[in-house]
This record gives C-alpha cells, structure tokens and sequence, in this order.
C-alpha cells in the first residue's frame, strides 16, 4: 500500500511538472500552448460553456 502511495504522488508530481513546463513553453510558442490547452479537463469545460451558450 506505501508503494501504490508513493507511484500516484510520483504520477500526481510529474503531471504537474509537465503542465508547468506547457504553459511555460506556451509564453513562447503557440504550438506548446495548443498542446497544453488539449487537456480532457480544460477541453470538455469549454465544450460545456459552448453548450450552455444559447
């Protein structure tokens, strides 16, 4: 069970590592941004806004 612990603090770690590293890289080059925005999360939030909109 300390092991499981330790891989999704590791997985949770290098997620965001990789998020900071997209939007730092996103400051620099839009092709960097457009892969950090291509996140499910982010991309079903503003399907739901478009949606919402009449």
């Amino acid at each position: 069970m300390k092991a499981f612990f330790i891989i999704a603090v590791i997985t949770v770690l290098a997620y965001w590592f990789w998020r900071g590293i997209m939007k730092f890289m996103g400051m620099f080059s839009d092709h960097a941004e457009e892969i950090f925005y291509d996140d499910g999360r982010l991309l079903s939030q503003s399907e739901e806004r478009k949606s919402a909109q009449p």
